[in-house]
């Protein structure tokens, strides 16, 4: 596992790598997570949560004005503890929403909403420029997040659909989201060194790590599951990506 100090070492380790893996012919391999790491989708549960709060209860109801007027920054990874945490506590209603909301969040209908993270389009560009190969290596599933998915790496000015990117989804939704990525680094690595892992949640990352030893790996601070075990030590944290560029 290769530690940085500043952030300012750490984009510079990066740029090396890719630099020296060209150097030698290879196709250095960036391994890039989605939901809160290229992409914030605070706005998506949000805009879910508002849409199912008017059609469930009413535009003028209580619910459906606290749920518009929450700030993106008060929310937390589980909405149910969003909702909790700003006076909806009648279980029945919170199950409704929740499962309103987990209908529409894991389909493409509201992935417009996404909003990419402070920089990573730039560094994404960046680094494809310099040679390196983007697997966008996700937990979201082919069946009913394909389409959108490329809509909106595309609509937000990541490469894809081109040479030296791949979007790496789960054949199927119920397939652990670990499971999956570690059963995909091989395939990865086939193509040449992985260099560099970006990804937001403690549960991949440091199993990652296990399976990428020989790679920078970095978290980015963004929203995970408060049960999420300790980032294991050596990863750098980053507040987004423009913290990843020299």
């Amino acid at each position: 596992m290769t530690e940085a100090g500043t952030t300012g070492d750490l984009a510079r380790q990066i740029d090396e790598r890719i630099r020296r893996g060209r150097d030698r012919g290879q196709v250095p391999q960036i391994v890039l997570d989605l939901d809160g790491t290229l992409f914030d989708n605070v706005p998506r549960t949000k805009q879910i949560l508002f849409d199912q709060a008017r059609a469930l209860f009413g535009g003028d109801a209580e619910i459906t004005r606290t749920i518009r007027d929450l700030a993106e920054e008060a929310f937390e990874y589980n909405p149910v503890d969003t909702l909790r945490k700003h006076g909806i506590d009648d279980e029945e209603t919170l199950g409704r929403l929740r499962e309103a909301w987990a209908r529409q969040f894991f389909g493409s209908d509201y992935l417009e909403h996404d909003a990419p993270l402070d920089g990573a389009v730039d560094a994404a560009r960046a680094w494809w420029d310099q040679g390196a190969e983007l697997n966008y290596m996700t937990g979201r599933h082919v069946p009913e997040m394909y389409l959108g998915t490329c809509r909106s790496l595309h609509e937000a000015g990541f490469p894809i659909g081109t040479i030296r990117t791949q979007l790496l989804m789960k054949p199927v939704f119920d397939l652990n989201d670990v499971e999956f990525k570690i059963e995909t680094v091989p395939l990865i690595r086939r193509k040449g060194p992985i260099d560099l892992v970006v990804d937001n949640d403690p549960r991949v990352l440091n199993p990652l790590v296990r399976a990428v030893p020989e790679a920078i790996a970095v978290m980015v601070r963004t929203l995970h599951p408060k049960d999420a075990p300790t980032l294991a030590g050596g990863i750098p944290t980053v507040e987004d990506f423009r913290e990843l560029m020299t």
